[in-house]
């Protein structure tokens, strides 16, 4: 038998095509990703220890510290778990699978060609997506990436104007579909500014970067609008020289043209009340805080927040439904307390200024722009986070490790 001569470059191709197939599948196949992510991280674990003979972790300590106080306080918060079995199968399914996964990526995509089959696969699911997106809108009502329970339209029922349909893709909501969006969105058209000039990929990048924007505006979701509005202002005070004027042209054009067609007022100004459901938010946030006072220090418990929703919440469906705080940063506090939330946010901020610090200072201009990027696509999904429930969807939570880990996979220091 031929004896294999790099073995530890076939395990990074077969780490890197499980990453690409949870970047083109996750917003239609969760078993796939499932699958696939938890593919990546047994074949990544068995290269550093059975051939690179080593269990070095190589991120920067100002991220692995952070992280790893992260994970112990999620472990420290099943103390007061009220749901022993929820928390104990989310230790595994909800934080060591997405942990262990980050670090997957960020030990394996080092090389541009590495980076630029991430941009391939990107380019392609947009695509698929899109196409998903505007057949379900214009077609048929309905999605074609599920069978044989297609995802529908999205309906609203507005005072004004009757039904309203928002389009979801392969999405269940059009919250989670804007999401994805923003995300996609910020990291082509950081790309298209800083690095893409070879025509063709040019003209079909700026081709998805509009119909991205024109279907992020399409779903109406506030929070997404918002959150890609805060990722475009962190690349234009990075680049503020270039961009400033620029940009302040786009937005007094864009708002003279919403202002001056009387439907897109009325369809961007006059429903944002009911867009935003702030109303409903705001009742969920002070449930959401009643629960996390509970236990304001270790938590309540990793993954019990839904179900303790149902005792504390004050409407018809008490001790009947339980729900999501739709606000990412009062959920995980409830969670596994104050500590906890705290140390993630210095991950996460730690990971995205080192990011933009070292962008556009290393040898390749392409890695460069990708890295710079998914820095401002994980600003966007932050402050969208801060109105949803991005981290914890199947169909979202895998960007935030994936890109994560893109953006600490180049020795941040």
């Amino acid at each position: 038998m031929q004896k294999i001569k790099d073995p530890g470059k076939l395990a990074d191709n077969l780490i890197l095509a499980n990453i690409l197939m949870v970047l083109f599948c996750h917003p239609f196949a969760k078993t796939v990703v499932e699958i696939c992510v938890t593919a990546a991280i047994v074949i990544y674990f068995a290269k550093i220890i059975f051939i690179d003979k080593t269990f070095t972790v190589r991120i920067s300590k100002w991220i692995l510290i952070p992280l790893l106080l992260y994970c112990l306080f999620n472990f420290l918060s099943v103390i007061n778990s009220a749901f022993l079995e929820n928390s104990l199968k989310a230790l595994v399914s909800k934080l060591l699978k997405w942990v262990l996964f980050f670090i997957t990526v960020s030990g394996t995509v080092k090389e541009e060609k590495q980076f630029r089959m991430i941009f391939y696969t990107m380019l392609a699911s947009i695509a698929l997506i899109l196409a998903d997106g505007a057949y379900q809108q214009y077609v048929t009502g309905k999605d074609f990436l599920h069978y044989p329970n297609k995802y529908p339209v999205f309906k609203f029922e507005d005072r004004h104007h009757g039904f309203i349909t928002f389009p979801t893709a392969s999405f269940p909501y059009p919250n989670e579909f804007a999401s994805w969006i923003s995300v996609n969105l910020l990291i082509m058209a950081t790309l298209l500014i800083f690095n893409i000039r070879n025509a063709f990929t040019f003209t079909f990048v700026f081709l998805e970067v509009a119909a991205l924007s024109f279907f992020l505006l399409l779903t109406s979701v506030t929070s997404s609008i918002l959150g890609a509005a805060a990722g475009f202002m962190a690349l234009i005070l990075r680049q503020i020289r270039k961009f400033l004027l620029p940009a302040a042209a786009v937005l007094a054009v864009c708002l003279a043209v919403i202002y001056s067609v009387p439907y897109l007022r009325a369809y961007f100004m006059d429903n944002m009340d009911y867009k935003l459901s702030l109303n409903d938010r705001i009742k969920m946030w002070g449930t959401g805080m009643t629960i996390y006072k509970r236990h304001p220090v270790l938590g309540n418990g990793i993954n019990t927040f839904f179900e303790l929703y149902k005792e504390y919440r004050e409407d018809e469906d008490k001790n009947k439904r339980g729900s999501y705080a739709h606000n990412c940063a009062i959920q995980m506090a409830a969670d596994i307390g104050v500590f906890g939330f705290l140390s993630f946010i210095m991950f996460c901020l730690a990971n995205i200024y080192l990011g933009l610090k070292n962008a556009f200072k290393k040898q390749s201009a392409f890695m460069n722009a990708f890295q710079a990027g998914a820095c401002f696509a994980m600003i966007a999904f932050l402050v969208n986070s801060f109105f949803d429930t991005n981290f914890y969807s199947l169909s979202t939570v895998p960007m935030f490790w994936l890109f994560m880990g893109i953006i600490s996979s180049r020795g941040n220091e």
